[in-house]
């Protein structure tokens, strides 16, 4: 009888901590992928094809820096619009930042 106790338990506990991954994780997801409140700082052709946009974050308080997003794209007439649906053009960190 008590295997019996502790594999119900046991089946209890696991689901619940399973419960609270997916919790957790879907919350970290939806942070991570919540719209920009950016405005467009500027935009530059770059070539024929290709414009660049530079887009910079509203929301930043007195002790945040200011965040700038740069994206690569064909001409846009209303650029905020597509901007805020594609992800910035990223650069990998390789741990050597600028001063």
């Amino acid at each position: 009888m008590p295997i019996d106790t502790a594999i119900k338990w046991g089946h209890r506990i696991l689901t619940v901590v399973l419960l609270l991954i997916v919790i957790v994780g879907g919350l970290l997801w939806y942070s991570e992928n919540a719209p920009r409140d950016d405005h467009l700082l500027s935009q530059k052709q770059l070539s024929e094809d290709v414009w660049l946009y530079v887009t910079k974050y509203q929301d930043a308080g007195a002790t945040d820096s200011d965040v700038y997003r740069y994206y690569l794209n064909k001409r846009l007439s209303d650029p905020m619009t597509v901007l805020k649906k594609t992800a910035p053009f990223l650069q990998a960190d390789t741990g050597n930042a600028p001063c």
